[in-house]
């Protein structure tokens, strides 16, 4: 017969359940949430400071926008993030037309104050505003959902053109996130994450990000596990 050892017997004698059970209830929406929003590496290489988007994502995001919307011009749109820092654009017409481009990612930022990318558009004529203003929307929003969560009523945010500098402002939207609505200690999980740079290499973006983490909150979660 298994016999508990007197020293286990004890310390589960000294568990407060009351205050477990407490614990557990606050962070169980919390923890629903990071479920919902990040996949388990996505959550890794936030912890590690480091989110990779690779090309294909916001490539394969153009195609899928490009097809819903009521452009009669554009047939495809192709991304290519070098190791020089810039990204490559080339867009194809339905005359078989090539137009291509480039620029850089000025600031690609997210924290408790502000949520806003800029992007520095070279090698184009002004007079495709319209485009690279939907272009600089319909990449920015999937690589902000992939560290963010959804945002709701994304459509209703413009982008600003001024001169060959676009921004895309997206402070608003994050409040309407799943991370935005839940709340641990009194701390919105959206204002724990932080997004300080984003700078292309070959093949893919990389994110600097940092996940900030109050003592309260740290003591919260050091709680589920010895108590």
């Amino acid at each position: 017969m298994f016999v508990i050892p007197p020293a286990i017997i004890e310390n589960v004698q000294n568990i407060d359940f009351n205050s477990l059970a407490e614990t557990i209830n606050k962070c169980a929406p919390v923890i629903e949430a990071a479920r919902s929003v990040w996949t388990k590496d996505t959550l890794k290489e936030m912890i590690d400071g480091n989110v990779a988007i690779p090309d294909k994502l916001i490539n394969d995001v153009l195609a899928e926008q490009l097809a819903k919307s009521d452009n009669k011009e554009i047939k495809s749109i192709t991304v290519t993030s070098k190791a020089n820092g810039k990204i490559d654009i080339m867009a194809e017409t339905v005359s078989d037309k090539h137009i291509k481009f480039s620029g850089k990612i000025v600031k690609f930022v997210h924290n408790s104050q502000e949520s806003v990318a800029e992007y520095k558009i070279t090698d184009v004529p002004i007079k495709e505003n319209g485009f690279i203003k939907w272009l600089v929307f319909n990449m920015s929003v999937p690589m902000a959902e992939k560290m963010l969560g959804n945002m709701d009523r994304i459509n209703d945010i413009p982008v600003q053109a001024k001169g060959n500098t676009f921004t895309f402002d997206f402070t608003d939207a994050v409040d309407n996130t799943l991370l935005a609505n839940r709340e641990i200690n009194g701390h919105r999980l959206i204002d724990l994450v932080e997004i300080q740079e984003a700078v292309p290499k070959d093949g893919y973006i990389a994110f600097k990000t940092k996940l900030i983490i109050p003592d309260d909150v740290k003591d919260t979660l050091k709680g589920l596990l010895h108590k």
